[in-house]
């Protein structure tokens, strides 16, 4: 498992047995590690009554796919844009969970990171009154 770019360089090989015969060589290889891609959530207002819309944002990674699932339903994916936002607004009628599951980055290979994260909205009833006249 490696980190960080990790170059192998080849110096000399040598025979087995006796006499060992030694060939001198410059050869090497880098392997480049690619970073893993991120994204977080967050939703403005945090608080609102029912009916009212909200705004989920998504930031991270430029171009990167973050799969999410709305309070615990089915898997669904965004495509963060060039500057590495999506957003999702509606309205809503009951609180509402954006849980990220993973991120996945553009190109090849894809990288894939598990991140799970979530941010609540919070949604308030609206308020009721009844009127009624008496005799």
């Amino acid at each position: 498992t490696y980190t960080a770019d990790t170059t192998v360089n080849i110096v000399s090989v040598a025979s087995s047995g006796t006499p060992s015969c030694v060939n001198p060589q410059t050869s090497s290889i880098t392997l480049t590690v690619l970073p893993l891609p991120t994204a977080s959530v967050a939703v403005s207002p945090t608080t609102i009554c029912a009916n009212d819309s909200a705004t989920f944002t998504f930031t991270g990674t430029p171009n990167a796919t973050v799969t999410y699932n709305i309070n615990g339903g089915a898997n669904q994916t965004v495509v963060l844009g060039a500057a590495g936002t999506a957003t999702l607004t509606g309205t809503y009628m009951a609180n509402t969970t954006i849980n990220i599951v993973s991120v996945a980055s553009s190109g090849t290979p894809s990288c894939v990171n598990l991140q799970p994260s979530s941010v609540v909205l919070t949604v308030l009833p609206l308020p009721t009154a009844s009127v009624s006249v008496t005799p």
